[in-house]
């Protein structure tokens, strides 16, 4: 009978996939394999042709594996007849082989399609602490919380709900660490592999214990304010895998009333009400739904209010920055006006007073240069308003990009930012390490070198706003990163006032690095004296 593995990503699915591989389970030819990467060293063991397909309907379907689709109303409809034949052909290659399977994900959200596919299809939905998930895709895919507790929920209320109890298994990721043998050997009877002791005791030692990376409980849902039905869709799941000690700590949570026993239709609720009674009980599960919903997008909304107020801040400063350049432009113009006067005066008295020539050609020369000086001051001035003209442009244009990318500051921004990389490109190796004052932006890692860190760090250890680190902590923070390798430091124009504000750190660097690039309005590169390497 064939055996499909599913779950939320980062859920520990690729490791219960081994284990059920290692005893027996066949997931197709080595050349269908997706090969390992970074963020899963130990292998997917997923078969691509299937994982494709799955991405192939999801997108048809209006979304993807990180935006859950709504399901069609009928899964048998002739606009998926072309991928219902390609899932055909690849079941039909696993026709001379038994026991067999294979494990996605995705197949959380695509139940229904692939029963169509495979009568007497059983499941295996792999579990895993919503917070720690989120955690682990803020990580890896820059997740907002908010979004990785969503995905999960629409993962596992979908498999809930689409997965016939009689035909799953709900299995807990942290179970393969607190009791490894136990649960293998439920997890083999379920797809009735051998799981004799011998057997069990070798494909539990697949469970590689430094896949491991959070440990959270149910308390810890509640203390970081996770939505009531993302905590009790966790603990029923917990609950039907068999995973319910101490550690969970539901002492202080109230529970609504129990949901549906999920099936294909059948089912009835755990209380045994009738028909009418069902429906009742599916209502309150779609609002609990709506709820996440809403408090997902009031959060959105509330985070876009913000940035538009911010947005307001940062256009009413640059305002009041320009109006007093234009003053101070005005004084010196006024200035220079007197002082040319000045000097024509002068040269008609010397031209009146020729006994005095030798004395006014003096007071002459010394006005002229006293002009020069002013000439110089005003131009000194000119500059240094263009330059943190530019530092305003650069900071508001990065704020705007985002929100309203047709104004001329965030076009300008654009600019800005592709002039930063071709200086970049023009100056750096492309195997170069650097160090890059971003203030929080992350377009301005994308560099093109073999790796941009952002500098420097809050004491948080977060890069969104670094104002407050002082010169102490900046300097240690770059020659430690310097000592790792980092070559080079990018400081773009718009990081350019936050650099002045920090002294000691500048006369560090201009004490201890050269800065090979310095343009106005675009950026200073100082050589760091690294090695090239990451």
């Amino acid at each position: 009978m064939p055996l499909c593995v599913s779950g939320m990503h980062r859920s520990g699915t690729s490791m219960v996939a081994k284990v059920l591989m290692d005893a027996g389970l066949y997931l197709g030819a080595e050349s269908d394999m997706m090969p390992a990467a970074a963020d899963n060293p130990e292998g997917f063991w997923e078969n691509v042709r299937i994982v494709g397909i799955n991405d192939a309907l999801l997108t048809q379907l209006g979304g993807g594996w990180d935006l859950p689709p709504a399901p069609p109303a009928d899964w048998h409809d002739s606009d998926l007849a072309g991928l219902r034949d390609a899932a055909t052909e690849v079941v039909a290659s696993f026709a001379d082989e038994e026991p067999w399977g294979w494990k996605d994900p995705r197949n959380s959200l695509t139940i229904r399609f692939w029963q169509s596919v495979v009568p007497g299809l059983r499941h295996v939905f792999v579990v895993r602490n919503p917070l720690e998930v989120a955690l682990s895709l803020q990580k890896r895919n820059t997740f907002s919380l908010a979004l990785g507790l969503s995905v999960w929920y629409q993962y596992a209320s979908r498999f809930m709900a689409d997965a016939a109890p009689s035909d799953r298994l709900i299995t807990h990721f942290d179970a393969y660490f607190d009791n490894p043998e136990s649960e293998v050997g439920r997890l083999l009877a379920f797809a009735d592999l051998p799981h004799d002791a011998t057997t069990v005791a070798r494909s539990a030692n697949s469970a590689s214990p430094n896949l491991k990376h959070h440990r959270l409980t149910v308390s810890d849902l509640v203390d970081a304010g996770v939505a009531p039905s993302i905590i009790h869709l966790y603990i029923d799941l917990c609950t039907e895998a068999g995973f319910g000690d101490a550690r969970l700590g539901t002492a202080d949570l109230v529970r609504p009333k129990p949901h549906l026993s999920p099936g294909l239709g059948a089912a009835q609720p755990e209380t045994g009400v009738g028909r009418f009674g069902l429906w009742i009980f599916s209502q309150q599960q779609r609002i609990r739904e709506l709820e996440v919903a809403n408090a997902i997008q009031e959060g959105t909304r509330t985070e876009l209010e913000g940035r538009i107020a911010e947005r307001d801040g940062m256009v009413l400063e640059r305002e009041a920055r320009i109006g007093d350049r234009d003053a101070r432009i005005a004084e010196r113009d006024m200035t220079i006006t007197r002082a040319t006067q000045e000097i024509a005066l002068l040269r008609q008295t010397i031209e009146d007073e020729f006994v005095l020539v030798k004395g006014l050609t003096e007071q002459v020369e010394s006005l002229g240069r006293h002009e020069l000086e002013l000439r110089e001051m005003l131009t000194a001035s000119q500059d240094q308003l263009l330059f943190h003209d530019t530092e305003i442009m650069g900071t508001l244009g990065g704020a705007l990009a985002r929100v309203v990318p047709g104004a001329p500051v965030a076009i300008y921004y654009r600019q800005m930012l592709e002039k930063v990389r071709s200086v970049v490109r023009a100056n750096l190796p492309a195997a170069s390490s650097v160090l890059v004052a971003n203030y929080g932006d992350d377009e301005f890692l994308d560099l093109e070198v073999e790796r941009a860190v952002p500098f420097p760090l809050a004491d948080n250890g977060v890069d969104a706003d670094y104002t407050s680190v002082d010169s102490d902590v900046a300097i240690t923070q770059l020659e430690t990163l310097r000592a790792r390798g980092a070559g080079f430091l990018v400081v773009p124009s718009p990081a350019q006032a936050w650099l002045a504000r920090l002294p000691a750190l500048s006369k560090h660097l201009e004490r201890h690095y050269p800065a090979i690039v310095h343009e106005m309005g675009t950026c200073t590169i100082y050589a760091l004296g690294g090695t090239t390497a990451a």
